[in-house]
This record gives C-alpha cells, sequence and structure tokens, in this order.
C-alpha cells in the first residue's frame, strides 16, 4: 500500500469514529435539550449517521473490505448550553478535517461526496450556534 493511501485510510477511519462519536453525543444531548429542540438535535443525529454509512461505503470503494467496527464512548459535558458550545466547535473541527480528506480523494465523485458532508457540518454549526443564541437569550 502506497503512504498516500495508508494516510487516506487512517483518515477514513478517523472520520467514521468521530461520524459515529458525533451520532452518539447529539442523541445524548437530545435527552438533556428542552421541547423545542429536540427534533433539531435528533435530525443532526441522524445526518451524523448517514454521514457513517457514506463513509463507510466510501471505504469500501476504495479499499475492497469493510472498515474495521467503530467503538466509542460517547461524552459530553455537563450542562445543555455546554453542550451545544462544545458541538458547535466539534462541527467546525470537522469541516477543517473533512477539506483535508477531499484534497486527499483523487475522484471528484468522491471529492463531491465529502464536499456534501462539509456542506451537512457547516449546516449544522449554524443551526446548533442559532439554538445557542435562543438558550442564552433565555437564560
Amino acid at each position: 500500500m502506497q503512504e498516500s493511501d495508508y494516510r487516506l485510510q487512517v483518515m477514513l477511519k478517523e472520520a467514521l469514529a468521530g461520524e459515529k462519536m458525533a451520532e452518539s453525543n447529539y442523541l445524548l444531548m437530545q435527552e438533556a435539550a428542552p421541547p423545542a429542540d429536540k427534533e433539531s438535535i435528533f435530525t443532526i443525529a441522524c445526518e451524523e449517521s448517514r454521514h457513517f454509512l457514506l463513509l463507510q461505503s466510501l471505504y469500501y470503494e476504495l479499499f475492497g473490505v469493510m472498515p474495521p467496527e467503530v467503538r466509542i464512548a460517547a461524552s459530553m459535558p455537563q450542562g445543555y448550553r455546554q453542550m451545544l458550545k462544545t458541538s458547535i466547535c466539534d462541527e467546525l473541527e470537522a469541516v477543517a478535517f473533512y477539506k483535508q480528506l477531499a484534497a486527499c480523494l483523487k475522484c471528484l465523485r468522491h471529492q463531491e461526496l465529502v464536499c456534501f458532508i462539509i456542506n451537512d457540518e457547516k449546516n449544522h454549526a449554524r443551526v446548533l450556534a442559532a439554538i445557542y443564541k435562543r438558550a442564552d437569550y433565555f437564560s
């Protein structure tokens, strides 16, 4: 395996772990969320799950095998507002990571798939920022 393929494989494994962690964290956050926010948080969790499946398919397409099973332990800070703040930062970090991942891909279709995920992550950050601002306003 070439060095670039190895780096891509490592990055995809990291992306898969990140998406699985994000989904778990959003499901935890949904439990702590006020009723007005639960649906938005659940929608984000579902989109993170979809990202996981897309990346899993990409891994299989590139390497001919399914990626190793991802095991994570969800962990979120205490307090709903702190959960929101942490998640906003996580989403923005994911955007930066996925830009690096897209640059490693040679196939335009694969790059577009990662750009689709980037756009979702940016939207998640916007939604979470709006929820955070509203939570700050009502605090």
